[in-house]
């Protein structure tokens, strides 16, 4: 807990978790992607003209 002095009583610790499995890897390459086309389309539909 902090007492407001600048130091920290607690401790902190890295666990390595587990590899995802291909199946969460092939879904979240999926969302990337369709993220990425989505705002190439937004991209080349902005375009405004003046006359």
């Amino acid at each position: 807990m902090s007492r407001g002095n600048g130091s920290y009583a607690g401790t902190a610790t890295f666990e390595p978790s587990a590899v995802p499995e291909a199946g969460t890897w092939a879904i979240m390459l999926f969302g990337i992607g369709g993220i990425g086309a989505s705002m190439r389309v937004r991209r080349r539909q902005a375009k405004v003209a003046y006359a």
